[in-house]
């Protein structure tokens, strides 16, 4: 596991690509919640880039987190939440929140400005983890949060509570990106 997911430091992750970068932060992800306990709200957020990501990340998670367990709930509860869901499934996330979500950055946005995803970011307030896979393509004027993140991920409350991992093949840009997530 890496050091800053032990220490619960803010690290960027950078890696090549097929390396398992996403082990990197799904291991510590799982890791605090099997030691915290399922059911205590969102404990992280995994940002992608693109719903094909986020997708093919939901059907690893289902392959190591649902198979093998009775009636295919295992201990780790996640939800892809990007806009792709039907209302049915929205309103249940909404109703249960995971504790992890999978999503986009758009849709990240969204659930932190609409009143119908108000529960959303209540079950977050324990977040412990937000990852940005693929960091190097979030271009938000190159240097700063993503608009709307800052205030609600990055407030001096959860800032001491939580670790925000950036991860893929990165350079000095990704750096500061983080930086401006997490102040």
């Amino acid at each position: 596991m890496p050091s800053g997911a032990q220490t619960g430091a803010n690290y960027v992750l950078t890696t090549g690509t097929g390396s398992g970068k996403n082990l990197a932060y799904i291991v510590p992800i799982v890791d605090h919640v099997l030691r915290r306990g399922s059911g205590n709200g969102v404990q992280a957020i995994v940002v992608y880039p693109t719903d094909a990501l986020a997708n093919s990340q939901e059907g690893e998670l289902k392959k190591f987190l649902q198979l093998g367990y009775p009636d295919q709930t295992g201990p780790v509860t996640f939800a892809r939440y990007t806009g792709q869901e039907s209302d049915e499934v929205r309103q249940r996330i909404i109703a249960n929140p995971p504790d992890v979500i999978l999503t986009n950055y758009v849709m990240l946005e969204l659930i932190l400005t609409r009143p119908i995803e108000r529960q959303l970011v209540e079950a977050a307030q324990g977040l412990q983890f937000l990852v940005l896979d693929e960091l190097h393509t979030y271009r938000a004027s190159a240097t700063r949060c993503p608009a709307g993140w800052r205030a609600p991920l990055g407030s001096r409350a959860n800032r001491s509570r939580g670790t925000r991992i950036g991860a893929r093949n990165c350079g000095r840009n990704s750096t500061r990106i983080m930086r401006g997530c997490t102040g």
